[in-house]
């Protein structure tokens, strides 16, 4: 048997925590990150808002929210902009350790 399928072996569960990481990240957190932002600005705010996409690198723990536009119970833009950016690594130089 390959050592690679060995359920055992630490390689195994090294590619197979890379692998699900990889997939969460890539798929699986931008589209809760898109669907919570929407419902939570909905329920506190009451705002229609709308997300064009949202990308998340989990190699660079980076976030980029494109496209998004809320607006208020009377169709007003309350806020939109086409891109943010947040580089999560970053935030670990805020504690000065």
């Amino acid at each position: 048997m390959s050592t690679i399928l060995n359920f055992k072996s630490k390689k195994f569960w090294l590619i197979l925590f890379f692998l699900i990481y990889s997939v969460f990240g890539w798929f699986a957190v931008p589209y809760i990150v898109k669907q919570q932002a929407i419902n939570s600005l909905k329920d506190i705010a009451a705002w229609d808002t709308q997300i064009e996409s949202v990308v998340f690198n989990p190699y660079a723990l980076s976030l980029a929210v494109h496209g998004f536009q809320a607006k208020d119970e009377f169709q007003q833009d309350s806020v939109s902009f086409d891109r943010f950016y947040v580089n999560f690594s970053a935030l670990g130089s805020l504690g000065g350790k």
